[in-house]
């Protein structure tokens, strides 16, 4: 079953379809839905790749949509959501970099979820002051490089996990700082 285009008004305002087994791809015409604020569509066979025009729901505060077939960039345009709060597109075959842009987003998003992507090179240093950031997983990817030291603006951080890359860093100094971080044990 494909998601029906006709579910795109101004008039909803969430919408979550998870495990439902959706298939397609995500249509062009979700902008249409100007005030959609929730978007949970994980847990399906969802393909393709995000269409850009997701980057025009203004109101957009959580995007859920692990667990798909997804693939290609991360569209730029996602950085135009000023009020995203929670993103998780973990577990698709998204690749290339993390945009720059995310930084922007330093007063509101406090999920960044993009673990189990084909995503690569060095973690973006895009982590500015104030940033509201609790959650960042980035686990089995292929980063490369070192931690950045922008990860320290992230005072409220409290879960970190970059396993599974192509980090060649020793343990940094300066996460002492990131007294929220909590500490886990992996066996």
């Amino acid at each position: 079953m494909n998601i029906p285009a006709e579910l795109f008004t101004s008039n909803i305002v969430a919408i979550q379809i998870l495990s439902n087994f959706l298939n397609g791809s995500i249509p062009v015409d979700i902008e249409r839905a100007q005030n959609l604020n929730y978007l949970n569509l994980a847990e399906n066979h969802l393909s393709g790749v995000l269409p850009s025009t997701l980057g025009n729901l203004s109101n957009l505060k959580t995007i859920i949509l692990h667990s798909n077939k997804l693939k290609g960039n991360i569209p730029p345009s996602i950085c135009n959501l000023t009020s995203l709060e929670f993103l998780h597109l973990s577990n698709n075959t998204f690749e290339g970099r993390i945009p720059q842009c995310l930084g922007n987003f330093s007063k509101s998003l406090q999920v960044l979820h993009l673990k189990e992507n084909r995503l690569h090179g060095p973690i973006p240093s895009m982590f500015m002051v104030g940033w509201s950031l609790d959650s960042l997983n980035l686990n089995t990817n292929q980063f490369e490089g070192t931690l950045p030291r922008s990860l320290e603006n992230c005072r409220q951080l409290q879960v970190l996990d970059v396993g599974n890359n192509k980090i060649k860093d020793v343990f940094p100094f300066w996460m002492e700082t990131l007294l929220e971080l909590s500490p886990c044990l992996e066996v």
